[in-house]
């Protein structure tokens, strides 16, 4: 009988333990289950009702389980200045149904710093079953202007070196570096052309808008084809910029994440550059620049012959005499066109326009600068012999010259034509009339045959 009932309690002690070890089995079955979730983190700018902007963070769960996953902490890591904030889930957010997407902070809002500069955080998210999965997120101070380590942007150009009126492509490789899926990946926009004037004719996309998904370490591309103009030598850079969605936190425009790159193009000569795109410059001005007393205009006119727009920033007129005298009076630049006067200067015997702002050149036409000129008394002794101009434009720089002039021994101009009446725009102030002009160093009876030449470089 005792030997029976021993037995018995050894054969309960080993069911006991058996149980105990299915019991085990199970529980880490159902733990693992559980764990099979991801988190992804984005923030979303928002402006209160005194005006300050919110970063509103947006942490979404993957349960990619087979069973209900329950959330039981959320932990906000401040890498920046090493801090650490424990949240409790609002319980209306805590469960997540299998193999689903869920917010986890839709009940319970949380804001988030960004510094002046950005500030990164680890977000770690901490189930019931005690499985931890983390995320990093960094908080920019402005939307769309700094990149997110997490969407990885390529640009490149096709060929590097290409001439003017050529199409080159452009092209944007994005890679998702995230540990979640992105959403709704597409260009920000057309990439951005410097000088800006280079691409009139827009950019066409030669592959789709956008990519509806991009999962953990997927890449898409996007191209363009666009036609530029530049002078020779001159460089055009392209950046090109991408934003996507963080799967999960799609809630408004303003949680995109954004990311972007550069590429630079050299324009080489070609034949569509010399044929098509060469703007042009003309220069009239005083022979050689009038007598000592009087006043010399100088009229430098860009032309625009291509279909396409430019800028000019800068034009110069450089003064060369032998003697290297100062030929301008001291404050002697008096600036009649374009209408800023004021942006007309010098520097010894270079008189240049330099405005504020740019001066645009549209598509076919043509922009003057006028300046009148007051000579230094050195004139009656040191003519000028040459002139040599220069066009600074987003096109590429122009010059042309030297235009020279012969003189006697004596050193004086062998014809020095001037305008004896003081030079008035006509065109805002109408005088009647005609302009008289003098030619000195003619024998009193005699007759010299002069060849003028009249041009009209104006607009009308």
């Amino acid at each position: 009988m005792a030997g029976a009932f021993t037995a018995f309690i050894i054969m309960m002690q080993t069911n006991s333990n058996f149980l105990n070890t299915q019991l085990g089995a199970t529980q880490n079955e159902i733990e693992k289950i559980q764990g099979q979730f991801t988190i992804a983190a984005a923030y979303d700018k928002q402006t209160n009702s005194v005006g300050e902007i919110n970063n509103k963070l947006c942490v979404s769960v993957i349960n990619s389980g087979s069973t209900p996953l329950e959330i039981a902490d959320l932990f906000i890591v401040n890498k920046t200045s090493n801090t650490v904030k424990q949240h409790d889930i609002d319980f209306r957010d805590a469960f997540v149904p299998a193999s689903s997407i869920k917010q986890i902070l839709t009940n319970q809002p949380i804001t988030l710093r960004s510094g002046t500069s950005g500030i990164n955080y680890d977000i770690k998210v901490v189930s019931t079953s005690g499985i931890t999965q983390t995320t990093e997120l960094k908080v920019f101070p402005n939307a769309g202007t700094a990149n997110d380590p997490r969407l990885n942007v390529t640009s490149f150009v096709y060929p590097v070196n290409a001439a003017s009126g050529q199409n080159v492509t452009v092209g944007m490789h994005v890679h998702n570096r995230a540990n979640t899926t992105l959403i709704n990946v597409q260009p920000n926009g057309d990439p951005i052309v410097a000088p800006d004037e280079a691409v009139s004719e827009g950019f066409y996309l030669r592959t789709p808008a956008n990519v509806t998904r991009l999962d953990p370490n997927e890449d898409a591309l996007f191209l363009w084809e666009p036609e530029f103009v530049g002078g020779v030598g001159s460089k055009i850079n392209f950046t090109i910029r991408a934003k996507a969605l963080v799967e999960g936190c799609t809630f408004s425009s303003s949680s995109y994440i954004f990311s972007s790159d550069f590429v630079q193009v050299k324009v080489i000569p070609g034949v569509k550059k010399q044929i098509l795109a060469s703007p042009e410059t003309f220069i009239s001005f005083p022979s050689p620049f009038g007598k000592s007393n009087g006043n010399g205009v100088f009229s430098l006119v860009v032309q625009n012959p291509t279909n396409r727009a430019f800028k000019v920033s800068q034009v110069s007129i450089q003064f060369i005499n032998p003697n290297e005298a100062d030929l301008i009076d001291t404050n002697g630049v008096h600036g009649v066109a374009p209408t800023g006067t004021t942006d007309w200067d010098q520097i010894k015997n270079v008189v240049f326009w330099r405005g504020s702002s740019a001066i645009n050149v549209n598509p076919f036409d043509m922009v003057e600068f006028i300046v009148r000129v007051d000579p230094a008394t050195s004139m009656a002794t040191a003519p000028i012999n040459s002139i040599i101009y220069n066009v600074y434009s987003t096109y590429g720089q122009f010059g042309k010259g030297p235009f020279t002039f012969g003189v006697h021994t004596s050193n004086t101009a062998t014809v020095n034509v001037y305008a004896q009446n003081t030079f008035v725009d006509t065109a805002v102030t109408p005088q009647g009339g005609s302009p008289t002009f003098a030619i000195p160093d003619v024998v009193s009876g005699s007759t010299t045959t002069f060849h003028f030449t009249i041009s009209n470089n104006g607009t009308t």
